[in-house]
């Protein structure tokens, strides 16, 4: 199990560290709709790429895309 949390590559990495900068540049300049858009896309994102990453690690065919 301790694979998956060191498996992150490097694009994953650069997607998830800009939109958390993007998220704390929206939050600083009060744009409520813009964070609450960026918040969830960023919960999603992640999300989605560890349900990915489980379903590939347990063998998973039908989860794993």
């Amino acid at each position: 199990m301790k694979e998956l949390l060191y498996s992150m590559n490097l694009t994953e990495l650069i997607v998830a560290v800009g939109l958390v900068i993007a998220l704390l540049l929206s939050i600083r300049y009060g744009t409520s709709e813009l964070s609450t858009n960026i918040a969830s896309g960023l919960i999603g994102y992640i999300g989605g790429n560890a349900t990915n990453k489980i379903a590939r690690y347990y063998g998973d065919k039908d989860n794993a895309h």
